[in-house]
C-alpha cells in the first residue's frame, strides 16, 4: 500500500517536556479491494499497562495502481560514467572518522566515486558478510547509508563546504522504490538547489548493478555540520541515562470483595484473607474439569520461605524451574483464558538501597513473570511483593486490588510502583572520551559485593 486516503485528524500529538510517548501504528487487514484502515495512537511511557491509547488520525491505505516498470536511468547503463573523473576515496573513511563520523566495516561501502559536469556518480557495494541479507530490506540501510557518502566524497562541488564541516541527510522527499534486494548499487547525485544557509537539495537516481532502477529520489535536503555539532550529537549524556526507583502510589480505598478471587500455593494468603484455595495448580485444573467456575482473579502465594538454602544455587533452578511449570500451565488452560494472574512474594524484590531482597530464591521469579508478560500481552500477569515486614489484612486487600498496577510493593505500609527516574542527579557518572573499562578491583562474595 502506498495511498493514504481519507486522513482524518482527531487530536494533536504533542511531546511532553520531560518523559516519553509511546506511538502505536495500527493496520488492519485488507478488505476485498484491498485497501486498508490505518490510525495512529499514543500514550505516555509510564502510563499503566491497560490505560487508554489517545487517537490522533485516521485513514485509509490503497493499494498502488498498476504503472509500467519506470524507465532505466541511462546514465547508469554505463559503469564507469562517460567522461567520469574519478575521485581519490583512499582516506575517505578515516576523514569522517576524524570529522566525529566513525563507519564500521559493513557501512564503508563507497568503493568507487565520480564528476561528470555537476553530477557525481557512486558505485556501492555490501560486504560479503552481509550481503546474503539484501533481500530482507527494500534497500539495505548499509547500502544506503554508503550511497550518499558519495556526497561527501565530492564535497558537493556547488556548494563550498568549509574545512571541518560535512553534508548530512536532514529531509527526504519524493521517494519511490522501484526495486528491492539490491547488494550493489550505482547512484547518481545532482544538485537542484542551494541556499546562502548552507542548506542544499540533490536529486538522486538509484540503480542496480546491471542499470536496472531501484530508486527515485525527488528531493533530498542536506545540511552543514561541524565536527563539534557532530561530536555533541553523538556523545552520551546522563539525559539518556535512567534507573527504575520505587515511588509511592495511591491505591483505592474500597474494600476488597472475596467474590472471584482464589488462591494457588502453599502460603497463608487463603486463610487470611477468606478465598477458596488449592495447594497447587493440578488441583486447581481437577476442580475446573469436575466443573467449577474459573476464578476471575486468581493469587499465587509464594510468599512461603525459601526453606533449606545451603546450596543457593540448585535452590533457585529448582524453585524457577517449578515456577516455570506453574506459569505454562496456567496460560495453556484456555478455561483461564479470561483469568487475571497475581504472583504474590514476600521480600523478593528490593526497592531500594536500604530494602535489599531477602528471599533469593524467588527473586528470579520477577523476571520470569516480566518475560512472560512481553510474550502474552493479551493476559494479566501481575507481581506483589509484600516485604519481609507484618502485613495486615486490609493493606494486602488494597494492594491486590490495585489492578492499574502490574508490579507493586507493599513498604510498611506505603505501597510502592517502579518507575524510570533520570540518572541525571545521581551519583552516576557517564565516563570521559579517554579509554575506560567496568572492573572489579577484588574478588569477593556475593555478601561482599551487596555490601
Amino acid at each position: 500500500c502506498t495511498t493514504v486516503s481519507d486522513l482524518t485528524l482527531a487530536a494533536p500529538l504533542v511531546l511532553p517536556e520531560r518523559g516519553a510517548v509511546r506511538v502505536q501504528l495500527h493496520v488492519e487487514a485488507p478488505d476485498g479491494q484491498g485497501h486498508r484502515t490505518v490510525a495512529l495512537y499514543s500514550r505516555a511511557e509510564d502510563a499503566p499497562e491497560d490505560g487508554p491509547w489517545t487517537a490522533h488520525a485516521t485513514g485509509t491505505l490503497s493499494p498502488p495502481e498498476d504503472e509500467a516498470a519506470p524507465p532505466a536511468d541511462p546514465r547508469l547503463q554505463v559503469w564507469p560514467p562517460a567522461g567520469g573523473e574519478p575521485l581519490d576515496l583512499t582516506d575517505l573513511y578515516p576523514r569522517l572518522a576524524e570529522q566525529g563520523l566513525g563507519y564500521g566495516p559493513t557501512f564503508q561501502g563507497l568503493t568507487e566515486a565520480f564528476r561528470v559536469g555537476s553530477a557525481v556518480y557512486g558505485r556501492v557495494v555490501l560486504p560479503a558478510s552481509v550481503s546474503e541479507t539484501a533481500g530482507d530490506y527494500g534497500i539495505h540501510p548499509a547500502l544506503l547509508d554508503a550511497a550518499l557518502h558519495t556526497l561527501t566524497a565530492v564535497g558537493l562541488a556547488s556548494v563550498d563546504t568549509p574545512a571541518g564541516e560535512v553534508m548530512l541527510p536532514f529531509a527526504w522527499s519524493d521517494v519511490t522504490l522501484h526495486a528491492t534486494g539490491a547488494a550493489e548499487l550505482r547512484v547518481c547525485l545532482e544538485v537542484s538547489e542551494a541556499t546562502a544557509m548552507g542548506e542544499t537539495t540533490v536529486v538522486l537516481s538509484v540503480a542496480d548493478a546491471s542499470g536496472g532502477p531501484v530508486a527515485t529520489v525527488g528531493g533530498l535536503q542536506v545540511r552543514q555540520a561541524t565536527m563539534a555539532q557532530v561530536r555533541a550529537a553523538a556523545q552520551p549524556t546522563t539525559r539518556d541515562l535512567y534507573r527504575v526507583a520505587w515511588q509511592p502510589v495511591m491505591l483505592s480505598d474500597s474494600p476488597m470483595s472475596a467474590d472471584g478471587w482464589a488462591v494457588v500455593g502453599a502460603g497463608d494468603l487463603a486463610g487470611s484473607l477468606g478465598l477458596e484455595a488449592w495447594t497447587d495448580v493440578p488441583a486447581l485444573l481437577a476442580a475446573l474439569e469436575a466443573g467449577e467456575e474459573p476464578p476471575e482473579r486468581l493469587i499465587v502465594d509464594v510468599t512461603v520461605g525459601p526453606g533449606d538454602v545451603s546450596d543457593l544455587p540448585a535452590t533457585v533452578l529448582e524453585a524457577t524451574a517449578s515456577h516455570l511449570e506453574t506459569l505454562q500451565a496456567l496460560l495453556a488452560d484456555s478455561r483461564l483464558a479470561s483469568t487475571s494472574l497475581v504472583w504474590v512474594t514476600s521480600a523478593a524484590v528490593g526497592t531500594g538501597p536500604m530494602d535489599a531482597a531477602a528471599d533469593l530464591v524467588h527473586a528470579p521469579l520477577w523476571g520470569l513473570i516480566r518475560s512472560a508478560r512481553s510474550e502474552h500481552a493479551d493476559r494479566v500477569l501481575r507481581l506483589v511483593d509484600l516485604g519481609a515486614a507484618d502485613v495486615s489484612t486490609t493493606d494486602v486487600s488494597s494492594v491486590l486490588s490495585a489492578d492499574t498496577e502490574p508490579e507493586l510493593a507493599w513498604r510498611y505500609g506505603v505501597a510502592l510502583a517502579g518507575r524510570l527516574r533520570d540518572a541525571a542527579g545521581d551519583s552516576l557518572q557517564v565516563p570521559s572520551e579517554e579509554a575506560w573499562r567496568l572492573d572489579l578491583p577484588e574478588r569477593g562474595s556475593l555478601q561482599h559485593l551487596r555490601g
